[in-house]
């Protein structure tokens, strides 16, 4: 039976000897070393001294000594805003403009309203003797009908929202 270890040894040492003699000391072949191309010729350039700016970049985050959540007290959409990240800002300052068409919409329902009951008033004033309605339901009898007695009645509408 062979000895795996002796084995072993004598491949080594042959693979070494084969390496040792195929890297062995041979003679430089003129012209650079590479068969039978010539050196290279390289253009060769002078420095002056001269001036330069140097730029060197670094990741970081800046972060404000305070930072506060805004939230709204009103839905909408941001149609503008009036500050910059980062600005320092003071109490009461106008920070974003919020567009919300529902208020729109809530605004010009009131100002219907009161159109309407404007026209209820000035409508009661004009009416000849009786009872004339008033904004609220209320009712105030003309001089000439608390002699006669008449102008019953209730108000169109109901009160003013």
């Amino acid at each position: 039976m062979i000895n795996t270890h002796k084995l072993l040894k004598a491949g080594g040492t042959v693979a070494l000897s084969v390496l040792l003699f195929a890297c062995g000391n041979k003679q430089q072949q003129p012209g650079g070393g590479f068969g039978n191309m010539p050196a290279p010729t390289l253009k060769v350039m002078s420095l002056q001294p001269r001036s330069v700016t140097l730029n060197t970049e670094y990741p970081a985050s800046i972060q404000g000594q305070q930072n506060i959540e805004i939230r709204p007290k009103v839905d909408g959409f941001v149609e503008k805003i009036y500050v910059d990240e980062g600005s320092i800002v003071k109490k009461g300052q106008l920070l974003f403009k919020i567009n919300n068409p529902q208020y729109a919409q809530d605004e010009r329902t009131a100002e219907a309203g009161i159109k309407t009951a404007q026209a209820d008033v000035n409508t009661a004033r004009r009416l000849p003797g009786g009872t004339r309605s008033l904004p609220g339901g209320a009712r105030r009898r003309d001089r000439s009908s608390r002699a006669t007695g008449t102008g019953a009645g209730r108000g169109r509408r109901g009160p003013a929202r």
